[in-house]
């Protein structure tokens, strides 16, 4: 596939078979029940989130969106009669559907495809998408919110995350940071021998700052580690004035949208609460 999903699959098999987890979430060493846990405690308090804002929902059918482990799938379970989770992983897919966790409400499905050609139009009530968007292709992102959109019921009500922008960082790593390299005035050859091993220190640095800022020298660090075989993590923003724009288009109502923390310090992220329009207008018209 040329809009880069077969490198998103093959990551994502590697993924579940090196640290399944550790990729899902994260900066953290987990053990099963401790990431399960935290599952629960991020869809409980996302449930009451959401119920405020849209107390009439209805808690048929729910849909997770890059399921990964099930670890927000089986937390859905509690709050809704029957959960699918799907996802673009095969490895993730067979070890969420072994998990012991896993119940008659409770459904895993495979999807490799740019829509979700699983599930039928306007058969979910709720869809759910955390930690995951950014991570897929930025060509392919406003097809899954379309198809987002086209899954949800009239009425119903989908919750997906997203980073917007990078942030740039304020204090960026100086060449010249800490003392300056004659602070104690030593010889000639002292002062070169500093500045030189100051900057062999700066170079790799360096190159660090402009992969993480320069979205070229990103895509060529990228593509070096695929051609090296080893799985990696896109981390991609779409700018939330044109997602704004595109929900508007599309028939979907910004309930909500809140900062999160959820794409890390490099990365301003929201999550956005989107009504589908039922078309007669009453639905909007009972949250304004």
């Amino acid at each position: 596939m040329k809009d880069g999903l077969n490198e998103l699959k093959y990551s994502w098999n590697e993924f579940a078979k090196k640290d399944a987890m550790g990729a899902v979430l994260t900066g953290k060493e987990w053990n099963e029940e401790s990431f399960y846990q935290s599952g629960r405690e991020e869809v409980d308090s996302l449930m009451e989130e959401v119920l405020e804002i849209y107390p009439g929902l209805n808690r048929a059918r729910s849909l997770d969106f890059g399921c990964g482990l099930g670890r927000l799938t089986f937390a859905l379970s509690k709050h809704f009669r029957h959960v699918t989770g799907i996802d673009i992983s095969k490895k993730m897919i067979e070890r969420a559907t072994a998990n012991r966790r896993n119940s008659d409400g409770v459904e895993f499905v495979l999807n490799e495809s740019r829509r979700l050609t699983a599930i039928p139009s306007d058969s979910v009530d709720f869809l759910l998408s955390l930690i995951v968007l950014q991570h897929i292709p930025k060509k392919c992102i406003k097809g899954y919110i379309s198809e987002f959109l086209r899954v949800t019921k009239p009425g119903g009500l989908f919750v997906f995350q997203i980073p917007t922008r990078r942030v740039r960082d304020e204090k960026k790593e100086r060449y010249w940071e800490g003392r300056p390299l004659n602070w104690d005035s030593p010889s000639l050859g002292k002062l070169c021998y500093r500045a030189t091993v100051r900057f062999i220190r700066w170079i790799p640095r360096k190159v660090r700052e402009l992969a993480l800022k320069d979205d070229r020298l990103h895509r060529f660090l990228f593509f070096c580690k695929l051609w090296g075989e080893e799985p990696v993590m896109r981390m991609n923003t779409m700018k939330k004035s044109a997602l704004e724009r595109f929900l508007k288009k599309e028939g979907g109502v910004v309930l909500k949208c809140r900062q999160d923390s959820a794409a890390g310090d490099a990365l301003e992220s929201f999550t956005f609460f989107v009504l589908k329009e039922s078309g007669t207008g009453q639905d909007r018209a009972d949250f304004h």
